[in-house]
């Protein structure tokens, strides 16, 4: 990678039939993109857990909710 060249890659995942195996593919197949596949540098790797609304957000259509510093 280029000395100053930042990459990111952010990935939303269905929290139906979700399994290790699965997620480490994934994280597999991010890193790799990112670099050298041998290697997987990784600078940062962020895990944000959503949960699921309340009924009156579901009301609207929202499948899931995340809050920060409220």
């Amino acid at each position: 990678m280029a000395s100053g060249m930042r990459k990111s890659a952010t990935v939303s995942l269905s929290a139906h039939n979700q399994t290790l195996d699965a997620l480490n593919h994934v994280v597999a197949s991010i890193a790799g993109r990112g670099g050298c596949d041998k290697c997987g540098r990784i600078a940062l790797l962020r895990v944000d857990f959503v949960v699921d609304p309340g009924p009156d957000l579901s009301k609207q259509g929202v499948v899931s909710f995340q809050t920060e510093g409220f």
